[in-house]
Order: C-alpha cells, then structure tokens, then sequence
C-alpha cells in the first residue's frame, strides 16, 4: 500500500503519478477503457500486467465512471463527447467487454445519450420511437416530432441486450395523428401536414390503414383541419347528417357534386374524397346522397332560389328524373287539394324554372 502512494507509476505518456491520493494515474478495467477516456492519466499497459500490480487493492475504472463520462455535468478529463463516433466506441464497448451491469446501471444507461436515431445523432432512449412502416417513417423525414431509432442498427442490438427493447415507443398510425394533433393545438399547425403535398400523403396514408387505427383517434382526425375542399383550403369533415350551419366539409355523391357545391356547401375535394373512402367509412362519415341533397336544397330554398345556373339546374333535373324511384321511396307524392299529386317538400324546392326562367 505505501508503493501505491509514490509516484512511481507510469501513464500513457510516460509520466509518472501515485496510484492512491488526490491526483492519481487510474487502472483501467479493460484496454477498451483507455479508447474512451484517452485523456485520463491511465496506468502504462506493460505495468498494469505485471504480478504485482494484479494484486494491488486498487478499484478499476469501469462501468461507473463511463456512465459517469457520459452524463451532461461530466467535466474533461472524465467525460465523453456525445459525438457519433464516440457513441459507436461506447456501445462497442457495452456490448463486448463483459461487464456485469446492475439495474442502476441500465436505468442510468437509458436516460443517456448513448443511442443514435436513424439519422446518427446520440440520443437518450426515453426520446426515441421505432417503426418496421417505411412509409410511415417517410411521412415524419425532415421534422423532428419523432426521433426514430433504426430496427436494425447496433442502438437496437443494446437496448436488446441491456434489457430495454421494451421501452422504446411503437410509432403507429394512430401515434401519427396524435402528433398532428398536437402541432395543431399547440402552433395552430404541424410539420406533418404544413404543406399541401405533405398532407395528401398523409391522408392517402391514414386512408390505406384505416383498419389499423382505433375509433377514438379516427373522430380525433376528422376534427383536424386536413382535408381540401375544391379551392385547396383546408378543414374539417363532418357526416352527411350534420347540420348545415355546423362547421366542417361533405363528402357527396358525385352526381350531385355540382349542385350541392353551388348552393354554397363546402365540400371534400373530389379526388381525395374517391382516395379517401375507406378513412371515411371508418370514420363513420357518410356521403350526401339524394335525400340529404332535397333536404340541403330545402333549407337554402326557404329565403330564394338557391341556384339559378341552367346547366346545374338540368343536370338535377336528369339525375332526379334518373333515381326517381329511390326519390319516390323517400319522397312520397301526397294528395294536395286544389293541386296535383307531389310532395309538399319536393314541391317547396326553388328548383322549377318558369317559363320566364
């Protein structure tokens, strides 16, 4: 033990320290330990293994000072850039020196950034998402709301091995909305979605996994202001059912497209409402068909006629004479005193040009 408190013992460099004291040249665990800490003052290889030095009662560095290295307080020369690099060296060494880790340790481990996300940048664990849907990863590239960890990269292969797999967050379709959701809330938009182009992708996206998607985060979507009416402007779906004053978008049938958008409905683009359906459907959002168009028609008929384009009004005109039937079943024709035979609602409507026009 006096040996220990002499300054005899060699570093790296040749200089010489005690190995006991205030300053002192430090005994690696493993050669794997000088590669982390090159600026640590550690005892020359060719003395660390001779006999005596083994049986010196001197604690190795190890696990604990890398993790300590690690921290975000750690001061040089026990301390480890979060450099990609040096991250790549640190999980090289977890993963093959051996090392005994305790509980403490890997929790210790988790809430540092010795991960690297799929673009190689060192991350804690806590912060990073996985996802196998290429696809979706795609969605989220350029933004930062998720920082995803590769499936395949050795960042995996540590967390698998220090037992931490289970930690790490599943994206999924539903954790997608959820993230547009609170860019919505929170900035009056999201990354995801802030360009025309990106929020299409989405939307065909969340479309093509409708199934997967649980109906509480379906109605969460709708509320959204994602979806394009004719002009490009974004905003709300609401069902066929939904009243006339109440904010949002319809989807419709596309033979009554024209007449239900000229008389001053906001409706879904046409394209995307065809890409859309199965999202749709799902969503519980039913498409304005011919009942919901009399009934759409009646309530701007109340103050004037609420179209006067010919072409519009002729193109009606044939699809009501074409589903006359289906319009008979929900429209029946009811004696009228003094009149013919019609149904006071059908009849109601300011749809029948004069003679005058």
């Amino acid at each position: 033990d006096n040996f220990c408190l002499l300054p005899i013992w060699p570093d790296q460099n040749s200089k010489a320290w005690p190995l006991v004291g205030e300053e002192v040249v430090c005994l690696p665990s493993s050669a794997a330990i000088r590669k982390l800490l090159p600026d640590v003052p550690m005892l020359d290889e060719s003395v660390s293994e001779m006999a005596h030095v083994k049986d010196l009662s001197i604690d190795p560095v190890g696990i604990d000072r890398i993790i300590h290295a690690l921290a975000p307080d750690a001061k040089p020369p026990f301390s480890i850039p979060h450099e990609r690099d040096r991250i790549l060296e640190v999980q090289d060494y977890l993963l093959t020196s051996g090392e005994k880790l305790s509980s403490d340790d890997r929790e210790a481990l988790a809430e540092l950034p010795v991960f690297l996300d799929d673009t190689q940048t060192p991350r804690p664990l806590s912060v990073l998402v996985q996802t196998d849907d290429v696809r979706l990863r795609q969605l989220y590239a350029g933004t930062e709301i998720s920082l995803f960890l590769d499936a395949q990269s050795s960042s995996m292969k540590l967390a698998e091995v220090l037992g931490l797999a289970a930690r790490i967050t599943e994206c999924t379709p539903e954790t997608l909305i959820g993230d547009i959701a609170f860019g919505v809330k929170n900035d009056g938009f999201s990354q995801l979605t802030n360009e025309p182009a990106k929020s299409n992708e989405v939307l065909h996206y969340l479309s093509d996994k409708s199934g997967q998607i649980p109906v509480h985060a379906i109605e969460m979507l709708m509320k959204l202001p994602l979806f394009p009416d004719e002009k490009g402007k974004l905003g709300v779906m609401k069902s066929s059912q939904s009243s006339a004053e109440k904010k949002g978008m319809y989807a419709v049938q596309p033979e009554l497209r024209r007449m239900v958008s000229a008389i001053g409905y906001q409706l879904l683009d046409s394209k995307i409402q065809e890409a859309l359906m199965p999202l749709l459907r799902r969503a519980n959002i039913s498409v304005v068909k011919l009942r919901r168009t009399v009934e759409l028609l009646a309530v701007k008929s109340m103050k004037k006629a609420p179209a006067i384009d010919v072409e519009i009004l002729a193109e009606l005109h044939e699809f009501l004479f074409e589903e006359r039937k289906e319009l008979e079943k929900h429209f029946p024709a009811q004696v009228r005193p003094g009149l013919a035979e019609g149904n006071p609602r059908l009849c109601g409507l300011k749809i029948w040009p004069t003679v005058t026009g």
